[in-house]
């Protein structure tokens, strides 16, 4: 039967779990999570320990005794850091809500992303219950420079225009305009506008490149689609292509030399 988890808040992925693995003789933390089965992915940890808490830090992660303001007792639980969720649309109250009650304490998007980043982050800064993070994406920027009635995706025209030159120049500069304000990289929903053209996407890669941002792409076409963004990648050396939606394997990711790392 699987066991239940009882997963640490934000905070405590500010410390680790490797912060302290003994406390000060006599000493009362904040909080203690007494007799909990503790998971650390990162040092391999797998036993049952008790975690003292002192303000937004792991103080003591030990077999002994300790004692707290308020104790939580987790026995039978597993106590492990909270999760990152990579590939998360929903981001407002009610997601953030149900995301903590379901141990994700970090949610980011990034295949498609946001068009305005000082914006989307203003909304959300000292509101959100948890953490969270954003690409500028390339079809929300296309979705506002041709006025496509969707609000998500496109909808009509940002699906079925070829872009101008001068719009592609556009989209370029609104990319980098938010690569500069603090996005997480670039996402591009291509699968969602078939009507951009392979110069167009590469003119947006570029814009990556020049950061050196990481790129997180919803294909189009499969594996073909795949290799395509493997060779776009190839025009930044520090442009990594993130392929999602499980549209190539592992087996097939490894056929290719390339600097593309594929989200499992």
């Amino acid at each position: 039967m699987m066991k239940s988890l009882l997963l640490l808040p934000s905070i405590c992925l500010l410390a680790l779990f490797a912060a302290a693995q003994s406390q000060p003789a006599g000493q009362t933390f904040d909080l203690v999570i007494l007799h909990g089965r503790v998971m650390d992915p990162e040092s391999g940890l797998d036993a049952v320990r008790n975690v003292g808490i002192t303000g937004n830090r792991i103080a003591a992660i030990t077999e002994d005794e300790i004692r707290g303001t308020k104790t939580i007792d987790a026995r039978g639980l597993v106590v492990a850091p909270g999760f990152i969720d990579l590939h998360s649309h929903g981001q407002d109250a009610e997601n953030y809500r149900y995301k903590a009650m379901d141990g994700v304490t970090t949610a980011l998007e990034l295949e498609i992303g946001v068009g305005d980043i000082d914006q989307w982050y203003g909304q959300r800064q000292g509101k959100a219950l948890i953490n969270f993070g954003a690409t500028v994406g390339h079809v929300p920027t296309r979705m506002r420079l041709m006025h496509d009635s969707g609000t998500f995706l496109p909808h009509d025209t940002a699906a079925t225009t070829v872009a101008t030159p001068e719009q592609i120049a556009e989209m370029k500069l609104d990319l980098e305009h938010g690569l500069a304000r603090g996005a997480l990289g670039v996402g591009f929903g291509i699968g969602y506008v078939p009507a951009a053209t392979r110069w167009e996407i590469i003119q947006m890669f570029s814009a990556a490149a020049q950061y050196h941002a990481p790129a997180f792409v919803h294909l189009r076409g499969g594996l073909r689609a795949f290799c395509i963004a493997v060779s776009i990648s190839y025009l930044g050396e520090q442009t990594e292509c993130r392929a999602g939606s499980g549209c190539v394997d592992s087996r097939q990711a490894r056929k290719l030399k390339s600097p593309v790392r594929q989200d499992r």
